[in-house]
């Protein structure tokens, strides 16, 4: 991928203008190639230039039509999506779920140049785009209940069941995900975005390092702060501060 070429859907002018102005400016390798203020407009927009579009900047909720009702009338997208919004936390959780990338508003260049970055890194086949936006749609329509988390490595995005995690630890900015069939995905996020994710979900976090899927824990074994042993028999140090909390989850 040389030239990035980008598409910017947004109710709000000066929400275009401000993103347009930030790429211009700090971003050359970029190219607005055209802008959107409506769902209707935005959607004739993606159909013009859907064989050649490498990212859509797409607002969230917009009047006449939200970005997701957007997305739902494409039959393919071989594109990257990029979520701008600036609230609903249940929608951000969902976008996580599904890897997809967001910017929060008042956009910062700093978030926007890191996302550039991983969109040039990461050039995903149409089948990925799908199967996120598969994910993403689900998630939406379950509320409460995440049945799959979407994991992004360096070179692809793996679908993963909630329930065949054991623990996750950190392993400096990346994150190592440990499974019930003994493989290991190493991702690209740090902990601290999976905690958040999984806040919810039977996820806890025992130690600095580790967050672990509580279902899978078969022993806690008393000691100045414990120890909890996961159903692979590998065992986790439980941090002080953190004991009395995980004993309450666990019912002890």
């Amino acid at each position: 991928m040389n030239e990035i070429r980008a598409m910017i859907i947004d109710d709000e002018q000066g929400c275009i203008d401000t993103l347009s102005l930030l790429i211009q400016h700090y971003h050359k390798d970029v190219r607005v190639v055209e802008t959107a203020n409506s769902a209707e407009t935005g959607l004739a927009g993606i159909r013009k230039y859907k064989d050649s579009l490498d990212v859509l900047f797409l607002d969230i909720q917009m009047p006449g039509g939200d970005g997701f009702s957007l997305l739902q009338q494409l039959n393919d997208i071989n594109f990257k999506i990029v979520f701008t919004t600036a609230y609903d936390r249940f929608a951000l959780k969902a976008i996580k779920y599904a890897a997809f990338d967001y910017l929060l508003k008042p956009i910062d260049n700093d978030e926007l140049t890191e996302t550039i970055s991983r969109i040039r890194s990461q050039q995903q086949p149409q089948a990925t785009a799908s199967d996120q936006f598969t994910q993403f749609r689900n998630a939406l329509k379950q509320k409460t209940v995440f049945d799959k988390l979407a994991i992004p490595t360096l070179t692809d995005i793996q679908f993963i069941p909630t329930s065949d995690i054991l623990y996750l630890n950190s392993d400096n900015n990346y994150t190592s995900i440990h499974l019930s069939n003994k493989q290991q995905i190493i991702s690209s996020k740090n902990l601290g975005y999976y905690e958040e994710i999984l806040d919810e979900q039977h996820f806890f976090r025992v130690h600095n390092s580790y967050l672990v899927n509580i279902r899978k824990i078969e022993k806690f074994i008393k000691g100045k702060s414990g120890y909890i042993e996961i159903e692979n028999g590998f065992r986790i140090e439980v941090s002080i501060r953190r004991r009395n909390a995980l004993m309450e989850l666990l019912g002890l």
